[in-house]
C-alpha cells in the first residue's frame, strides 16, 4: 500500500473477489477499472456480484445485503477510507447502495453513485416511494456518475439539483484493442452467401428476442440466419415458437459464448442486433461495433448516445417489428452500406469507449475529490 495516495472503497462486482462464474458489463468495468488504476489508489474491495441473473429470493438478497453492509461499516471504522464508489444496479440493489451511500456520508466520507441498470427507469416511474429513495440518495453523495448524456440528464430532471457539476459523465469502456485486432476490417461476403445476424446476451424478453423471431418471419424469403449466443429465462419458449414457425432453417442457438469462442463469433457474423427494451450502456454492442460489424440497435438508455442514427448504426423503436425489419433488410442487401457503418462504428469506439479514455477519466475525477 503507498502511503502517498488515496484510499478508495469501492463496491462493486470484481472476478477475484466472486465465488460465481458467470460475467458481465459491470464486472468488466470494475475489473478492468482497478487494473489500469492499481498503482494510483489504494483500493479496499467490497464485491456485490449476484448469484444469478434470474429471480433471486428476497430472504437471500437481504442477507446478502446485511453482510456487506456490515464489511463496509466495518471498513467505515478500522480503516482509512477517503472516497467510496459505488456501482449499483436498479431495485434492491439501489435500495442496498442507497444505504450505503448514507452510512458513508455519515463518516464524512466522498461518495461516488454510478447506477447502471436501465431498468431503474421502470422502478422510478411506477414507485413513488422508489422515485424520493433515488432523489434524496443522488442528492447527499458527492458526485452522480452517469453513462451517458441521457443518464445525466434523467436524474438532473428526477433531483432537480441546481450543483450540475456533480454529475459527472464518463462512457462505458471496453477492451478495444482485443477487438480490433480480431477483426480489423469488415468481411464482405461473396453475394451468394447467407448473413449473419448476431444476437448476443440474456434470453429474456426485455432483450427484444420475441421481437426478433417476429421479424425473421417476415424476412423469411431471403439468405438471412439468426445466431442466438445466450441463455435465460425465454430459450426454452423461444426455441419452441421457432419450431412452430417453421424457421429453425433461420436461427442457430449456440448458448453462452465467453472468450476466444465471442472473438470467433464475432468474424463469424455480418451484422449484430440489440432489440432490448430496457438497457444502460450494453458492453456488447460496443464490442460488436469494434469489431467492424454494422449495428441495429432499439433507441432505449444511452443507446443514442452511441449510435448516432444512419451515420455509425441503425436505431429503431424498441417494439416496432416493422422497423426493425426493414432495417435488417436494408443492411442484408447492400453490401456497401454494411462496409459504411462498419468503418464508423469501430471509429465511434475508438474515439470515445476505449479503456484508456475511461480510466484517464475516472482517475481524473478521482484526484480531483
Amino acid at each position: 500500500m503507498n502511503m502517498n495516495n488515496k484510499n478508495i472503497l469501492f463496491v462493486g462486482s470484481f472476478s477475484e473477489k466472486t465465488k460465481y462464474k458467470h460475467v458481465g458489463g459491470v464486472m468488466f468495468a470494475c475489473d478492468t477499472l482497478i487494473n489500469a488504476l492499481k498503482n494510483d489508489f489504494n483500493w479496499v474491495l467490497i464485491d456485490s456480484t449476484a448469484s444469478t441473473n434470474k429471480h433471486r429470493g428476497m430472504w437471500e438478497r437481504s442477507i446478502n445485503a446485511v453482510k456487506r453492509i456490515y464489511k463496509l461499516i466495518k471498513h467505515l471504522i478500522l480503516s482509512k477510507i477517503d472516497i467510496v464508489i459505488l456501482f449499483s444496479a436498479d431495485g434492491f440493489s439501489f435500495v442496498e447502495k442507497g444505504v450505503m451511500a448514507l452510512l458513508s456520508k455519515l463518516f464524512r466520507k466522498k461518495v461516488i453513485f454510478a447506477s447502471r441498470s436501465g431498468f431503474l427507469l421502470d422502478d422510478v416511474s411506477s414507485s413513488l416511494f422508489f422515485r424520493k429513495w433515488v432523489k434524496f440518495v443522488l442528492s447527499k453523495v458527492d458526485i452522480v456518475l452517469c453513462q451517458s448524456e441521457f443518464w445525466k440528464e434523467f436524474f438532473l430532471d428526477l433531483v432537480g439539483d441546481e450543483n450540475i457539476n456533480k454529475y459527472a459523465v464518463i462512457h462505458n469502456w471496453i477492451d478495444s484493442n482485443l477487438y480490433f485486432n480480431n477483426r480489423s476490417a469488415y468481411i464482405e461476403r461473396a453475394p451468394e452467401k447467407t448473413i449473419n445476424i448476431l444476437f448476443l446476451g440474456w434470453v429474456t424478453r426485455n432483450k427484444g428476442i420475441f421481437d426478433i423471431i417476429e421479424a425473421a418471419d417476415k424476412l423469411r424469403n431471403n439468405k438471412i440466419k439468426f445466431i442466438i449466443a445466450g441463455d435465460g429465462d425465454a430459450f426454452k419458449e423461444i426455441v419452441e415458437i421457432v419450431e412452430r414457425k417453421e424457421l429453425t432453417h433461420m436461427f442457430d442457438f449456440r448458448g453462452w459464448v465467453k472468450g476466444s469462442d465471442k472473438l470467433e463469433l464475432f468474424k463469424e457474423s455480418d451484422i449484430y442486433i440489440l432489440a432490448s427494451y430496457k438497457e444502460g450502456y450494453p458492453n456488447a454492442l460496443m464490442e460488436a461495433m469494434a469489431s467492424s460489424l454494422p449495428v441495429i440497435s432499439s433507441k432505449v438508455g444511452s443507446t443514442p448516445d452511441l449510435i448516432q442514427n444512419n451515420v455509425n448504426g441503425y436505431l429503431f423503436q424498441a417494439g416496432n417489428i416493422n422497423q426493425l425489419a426493414e432495417k435488417i433488410l436494408v443492411l442484408v442487401q447492400d453490401r456497401d452500406e454494411r462496409k459504411r457503418i462498419a468503418n464508423n462504428a469501430k471509429e465511434r469506439i475508438a474515439n470515445n469507449n476505449t479503456i484508456e479514455i475511461g480510466s484517464h477519466k475516472f482517475k481524473r475525477l478521482l484526484k480531483s475529490l
